[in-house]
């Protein structure tokens, strides 16, 4: 089996002329993807980049130890798959879920689980996060836009979100290529077993690179790095799903106070029966209860007050991470004035609002004038025209008393009479032909040309390279109108002509809709039929 010689010193890890599933070059900077929303049209919001914050200094590197996992592909012990999110991804354009975030602009509340889930989602996505990049850090600013504008068609976001959520799909990327190397790589001592032992979620071409790289030289060491640092870990908590920011918050409205950092570690290191996760979490949480005791001055600092408990027994905080709080705050966000990257954009944001008022009053105020100034003109004109009128009639005589009758029409007259109903016949049959046009012009809806139309496959969600169906693309205009509900940005209308899979499920739900579209579950049930579907889900056919 030919192999390609790993180049050591770029951001990717496969070579620049590689070709993906989607038959496009995985290029050095910028993957390929054909995702509706990499298209320009303004659905961008350039905001929160244009002040350069990506936070990605304060992110979790390569060499830290996952704090949480909700997104594990193995299945839970009640037998319940991946997690994919259908009714988040079958909502509406428009129709938003609004969030609660805390003062560290975590996400809370009973949506909170749900969000992190399908973040989990998009940063598995091959297209838009291709797993072909060193670090997270390295993944172009292009494709963490089309992200973020994916994750805003679904939630009520600000700019000011940008950076946490930039963090969590950083830190669901990461864990992801995690646990991919121990499950599918590491499980194998030989190259083609490992590159046989592709997870279904994963491109071929990029699970290639992947194999190939952590099998270079670059790779182990790496790896080894990765594994020495995460063997100094010895503390493991016991949060499972939920997200420290989650805990603190049900604490805060159980007690009506908000836990310390080392009241959280003694919640969130401890079994249900009240055990300590292991002997080093049972001595540091003596060491708690011995110090509230004897120093509560110090015990009673919150994570905002400097040298709280916590730090005094777990000592300083590594660059760029507050333990103890989960993922997005920072030590200069907390205990100095600097401002936070999501402070940063709210500012930034409220000054734009305020120039863009001004402007718009400015605005407003020369068309006023514009206005004005065209009023003036269009008096002035009449009244030159009015007096030059005036001159002509003074000066000018008919030399024939009938020219000033020669278009007046009589209505006495048989031969203009003849005329007037010529006209108007012809008028009649005028619209007559025009409204027989627009009614072929409807029809086409219903009738649809299959002529010229693209051929295409549609592919699953769950695994994006094995197609479910092939049919014809018939539009890409966010408003065309498909089984009662508008495309929107993210949909394609497909004609189904041949379904391959049939128990896939439908990515949209058609309940209530015309007769022809009620019950339609299966991507059996849209034979011959026009549905919606994921335009990145959507690949052309080869001849």
């Amino acid at each position: 089996m030919a192999r390609t010689r790993f180049h050591p010193g770029r951001s990717t890890i496969g070579p620049s002329n590689a070709t993906n599933t989607l038959g496009g070059p995985i290029q050095e900077d910028i993957p390929s993807s054909n995702h509706s929303l990499r298209q320009s049209g303004g659905h961008i919001q350039e905001n929160p980049f244009d002040l350069g914050i990506d936070d990605d200094n304060q992110f979790s590197s390569d060499d830290e130890q996952p704090e949480e996992n909700m997104d594990s592909s193995k299945k839970s012990r009640n037998g319940r798959g991946l997690t994919r999110m259908h009714k988040i991804w079958a909502r509406r354009d428009g129709d938003q879920l609004a969030l609660t975030f805390n003062e560290f602009d975590q996400p809370i509340g009973d949506e909170a689980a749900q969000f992190t889930n399908f973040l989990g989602t998009i940063a598995r996505s091959g297209n838009e996060a291709p797993l072909t990049y060193k670090d997270w850090r390295h993944m172009p600013l292009d494709n963490k836009k089309i992200m973020w504008n994916i994750v805003k068609l679904k939630y009520n976001l600000g700019d000011d979100n940008w950076p946490w959520v930039m963090k969590a799909l950083g830190k669901k990327w990461k864990d992801f290529k995690s646990g991919l190397k121990k499950k599918h790589y590491d499980a194998h001592n030989t190259y083609e077993d490992r590159l046989a032992d592709r997870d279904s979620r994963v491109l071929p071409e990029q699970w290639r690179q992947l194999v190939e790289y952590w099998d270079s030289e670059e790779g182990q060491t790496r790896s080894f790095r990765s594994k020495s640092n995460r063997s100094q870990q010895i503390t493991t908590h016991t949060a499972g799903s939920r997200s420290f920011a989650r805990i603190r918050e049900e604490k805060r409205k159980e007690k009506g106070l908000v836990p310390t950092r080392a009241e959280l570690f003694k919640i969130t290191h401890v079994h249900k029966n009240g055990d300590p996760m292991n002997e080093e979490c049972a001595k540091k949480i003596r060491e708690i209860d011995m110090k509230t005791k004897n120093q509560p001055d110090i015990a009673k600092k919150g994570a905002k007050e400097v040298n709280d408990l916590f730090s005094e027994i777990f000592g300083k905080e590594k660059h760029g991470r507050v333990r103890g709080l989960g993922l997005g705050p920072a030590p200069t966000h907390i205990w100095t004035d600097a401002p936070s990257p999501a402070a940063c954009i709210r500012m930034a944001t409220e000054v734009r609002k305020k120039a863009e008022e001004e402007t718009k009053e400015m605005k407003e105020r020369m068309m006023v004038m514009e206005t004005q100034l065209a009023e003036m003109k269009a008096m002035m004109t009449a009244m030159l025209q009015h007096k030059s009128t005036d001159f002509h009639h003074s000066n000018y005589t008919p030399t024939n008393p009938m020219d000033g009758r020669q278009n007046i029409v009589d209505a006495n007259n048989p031969k203009d009479a003849l005329e007037r109903e010529a006209r108007s016949s012809s008028s009649s049959h005028e619209f007559q032909s025009y409204q027989v046009h627009q009614a072929k012009k409807k029809r086409v809806r219903y009738e649809p040309e299959t002529e010229g139309a693209q051929e295409v496959l549609l592919m699953s969600v769950g695994q994006p390279h094995r197609p479910v169906a092939r049919g014809l693309l018939f539009s890409k205009d966010p408003s065309t109108i498909v089984g009662g509900d508008k495309l929107g940005q993210q949909y394609w209308e497909i004609y189904i002509e041949v379904v391959m899979i049939p128990t896939e499920s439908l990515i949209r739900s058609y309940h209530g809709m015309t007769r022809s579209y009620h019950g339609m579950t299966k991507i059996r049930d849209a034979a011959r039929k026009s549905i919606a579907w994921p335009s990145y889900l959507v690949k052309p056919v080869r001849r």
